[in-house]
């Protein structure tokens, strides 16, 4: 069957559509940990998570495929040291641990060795009454780490090649999270209700280059792998969208309540925020900037997505575990990938009807879906299945028909759980 240029293109316009619906999120896993999690990082192979246990003075390693604590690394100097954050180097060689230790100035970096999981060595950034508010990320070429200061409003850049502070950067009132570009150019700093503010650092100078004003405070903040757009884990009702080219706010997404973490997923296409204080997790659709709320059964300390964007991994500081939970599907991918399957059959013209049909109820259950009718969006598919059933044996083989009743079933079963 031939389409004209108007139904390609009407098919094409359907096909970036997303949908935004709430939905139960499967935990398939529950890890315990050590005591106070407070913060999670995954390998760039997806491997292994390292966790920051606060309490218990220590990292535990998850090993990803069974989802199983193999290694518990001891974090014993100075005294009473307590993880708080940690960052993985690029090349997945190297754990930067964010330590704090309480009422003194005795913080530093503590970096692990991932091939051996020990400590190779341990940097001072030592300051006058650090706090448990650390955050830390590594530039993309490796040599160097940035360390937030909630207490004393600074940002102190560690130089990893010779171990050393080579800068302390006052960034405003109470910073938590920070990102770093792609480019490794500048990195960006949230502060809270304090100062509403995402405080721009050019990394070339180590200088703040431009304060941009939000309209809710940041606990965190993420930039998409393509560089263009950074996104906050807000102290409000909305996520910030900065553009990063011109270092202005574009859009704000609501949320309705303040999420501490997020994270964007490799492929650029979600962010996850993690609440501390609420039993959700926000997906942001970042190619329209839309939101749908995952319902959980607990509150999250930091959430972290696998490179394959499959699975999400929460730390509970409340109940010192980590929960895996399968990512956000979107129901209108699925009918995407039905109507794509429907294409690749390359049906004669023969049975153009037939053909019309089916493509029209995968099309309008898109529809459907997209406009948040779950049960209009599921007879429609209920429709596409008979159409199919109707062509069994003569103008479709057993085995096309029974791959497009699967897809579709797979669609109708996703769309029933929302």
């Amino acid at each position: 069957m031939l389409l004209n240029k108007k139904t390609k293109l009407s098919v094409f316009i359907l096909l970036t559509l997303a949908v935004g619906t709430s939905a139960f999120a499967d935990v398939v896993a529950t890890i315990p940990v050590g005591e106070s999690p407070l913060s999670i990082a995954i390998t760039p192979d997806g491997d292994y998570a390292y966790v920051a246990d606060y309490t218990d003075h220590n990292v535990s390693v998850i090993e990803v495929s069974t989802n199983t604590v193999v290694k518990t690394i001891p974090v014993s100097a100075p005294v009473n040291a307590s993880p708080v954050d940690i960052a993985i180097s690029p090349d997945g060689n190297y754990g930067y641990v964010a330590v704090s230790v309480a009422h003194s100035a005795d913080d530093c970096v503590v970096v692990l060795d991932l091939s051996t999981n020990t400590i190779v060595r341990t940097i001072p950034v030592s300051g006058p009454s650090w706090t448990s508010r650390i955050s830390i990320a590594v530039t993309p070429d490796g040599k160097y780490a940035y360390l937030s200061n909630y207490t004393h409003g600074t940002v102190v850049a560690v130089d990893l090649s010779t171990n050393t502070v080579v800068a302390t950067i006052p960034v405003g009132v109470r910073p938590w999270g920070l990102a770093i570009t792609p480019d490794g150019d500048y990195a960006y700093v949230a502060n809270d209700t304090a100062e509403r503010t995402v405080r721009v650092i050019d990394i070339s100078t180590n200088t703040v280059v431009k304060t941009i004003v939000l309209t809710w405070g940041a606990y965190d903040i993420a930039i998409a792998p393509d560089g263009k757009h950074a996104y906050t884990a807000p102290n409000g009702s909305a996520v910030s969208v900065i553009e990063v080219s011109t270092n202005t706010v574009v859009a704000e997404i609501p949320c309705y309540t303040h999420f501490e973490d997020i994270v964007i997923t490799s492929d650029g296409r979600y962010a996850y925020l993690a609440s501390e204080t609420s039993y959700l997790v926000l997906v942001i659709d970042l190619s329209t900037n839309t939101a749908v709320r995952m319902t959980t059964t607990d509150v999250s300390t930091s959430i972290a997505v696998t490179p394959d964007g499959n699975y999400l991994y929460r730390t509970h500081n409340l109940i010192n575990t980590v929960s895996v939970m399968e990512a956000y599907v979107d129901p209108s991918a699925g009918i995407r990938d039905l109507i794509a399957l429907v294409f690749s059959y390359n049906l004669q013209q023969g049975i153009e009807n037939s053909f019309d049909s089916k493509l029209e109820n995968a099309l309008s259950a898109l529809d459907a879906a997209n406009a948040g009718l779950r049960q209009d969006a599921i007879n429609k598919i209920e429709s596409f299945i008979n159409a199919v059933e109707a062509q069994r044996g003569s103008y479709l083989t057993d085995e096309q028909a029974d791959e497009l009743a699967d897809a579709a079933i797979d669609v109708i079963e996703l769309l029933s759980s929302m």
